[in-house]
């Protein structure tokens, strides 16, 4: 799982979500974090995440589970839009960013 923080809600995407998917079992949850240009790294552990790695600018996050997985932490999402996504991802991103 990959969740960028939204600069409107943060608490909502670092705080909730982190206790759904923990809830749903997800054993490995990636947080881009654009305004701290961060990717962390969280490995579920005991029913509660433990951060596993902390990428800034200039390394790769590579997934500890998923081998040959791998995001430049360089990569400036910042301002990107959902214009050229497909309907089904469109539609996942606005119900999940309300």
């Amino acid at each position: 799982m990959l969740e960028v923080v939204s600069p409107d809600k943060p608490e909502h995407d670092l705080v909730k979500k982190r206790r759904d998917y923990a809830e749903l079992g997800i054993s490995e949850y990636w947080i881009v974090d654009p305004q701290a240009e961060t990717i962390t790294m969280l490995r579920l552990e005991g029913g509660a995440y433990g951060e596993h790695s902390v990428f800034g600018r200039g390394t790769v996050a590579e997934s500890s589970l998923l081998p040959g997985l791998t995001v430049s932490a360089d990569v400036d999402i910042r301002g990107v839009g959902t214009e050229g996504w497909p309907p089904f991802a469109r539609r996942l991103w606005q119900r999940n960013s309300i």
